[in-house]
């Protein structure tokens, strides 16, 4: 069992590193590297929450398995929606603030408890560093402007971005055209290079 919480830990570090990276710098394969890596987390955490948050799946101390659940799927949300702000997808500012909501919501939960709890202290403080890491991780990611991961992401392609600006901010059907051509061109001179 302490192998698993391990692996998640160090799992979660990574994931969180790729996504602070995604924020600053581009380099080959960031974006396979950061699919596999921050998909995969929203998984394991929907999944297993109640397994990562919990003192034990056989805990006497059933809220614990309650509030990992919870915390689970939390994670799975505001993951999605970290993945897809970094990605340049639509959709991500509910998911983001949905989730930032619910992790919030938890780490509120945790400081309230743990305040509280005598006998179940150390399970909430042992909460609180991970709630803390993803909603500050969240906070930064949802107020990072789209326009500084258009430059990052696709700087030596001001084409690009002057079609996705203008597509996402007025998506008609001939500015969705101009940015297809604009995808197109950009992989054809990425095969060139």
């Amino acid at each position: 069992m302490k192998f698993l919480k391990r692996i998640e830990v160090i799992g979660f570090v990574l994931m969180l590193l790729l996504i602070w990276s995604n924020l600053f710098i581009d380099f080959p394969g960031q974006d396979i590297l950061t699919g596999i890596i921050v998909g995969f987390a929203p998984m394991i955490y929907l999944i297993g929450g109640f397994f990562f948050f919990s003192k034990s799946p056989l805990s006497s101390y059933k809220f614990s398995v309650v509030f990992g659940a919870a915390m689970g799927f939390a994670f799975s949300i505001l993951i999605i929606g970290m993945l897809f702000k970094i990605q340049l997808y639509q959709g991500s500012k509910i998911m983001m603030y949905a989730g930032m909501g619910m992790v919030g919501a938890g780490l509120l939960a945790a400081i309230i408890m743990m305040l509280k709890a005598d006998e179940h202290k150390s399970y909430w403080k042992g909460q609180m560093p991970r709630l803390a890491l993803l909603l500050i991780t969240g906070i930064v990611v949802s107020s990072y402007a789209d326009d500084n991961l258009l430059n990052i992401k696709y700087g030596d392609y001001p084409f690009y971005i002057e079609a996705r600006k203008a597509y996402d901010e007025n998506p008609t059907e001939e500015n969705l055209q101009m940015l297809i051509e604009a995808d197109e061109k950009m992989d054809s001179l990425k095969r060139f290079q």
